[in-house]
C-alpha cells in the first residue's frame, strides 16, 4: 500500500467558484486512490495530478 497525494479542482457551490485542493490517500494503485478521492468529494471533481507521497 503506498500513499497518492491528489490534486484536484471542486466547484464551491456556496462561493460559486473552483477551489484547487489536496488531498492523501492510502492505497494499492493510483485509480483506486482516484476513485476515494471521488467518494469522498463526489463525481464533480476534475482531477488534475496524482503523485506517490514519499
Amino acid at each position: 500500500m503506498k500513499e497518492y497525494e491528489i490534486n484536484f479542482d471542486q466547484w464551491h457551490v456556496l462561493f460559486k467558484r473552483h477551489e484547487n485542493r489536496y488531498d492523501f490517500f492510502v492505497a494499492s494503485s493510483s485509480e483506486i486512490a482516484c476513485n476515494m478521492a471521488r467518494w469522498k468529494y463526489g463525481d464533480a471533481i476534475d482531477i488534475l495530478n496524482v503523485c506517490i507521497s514519499e
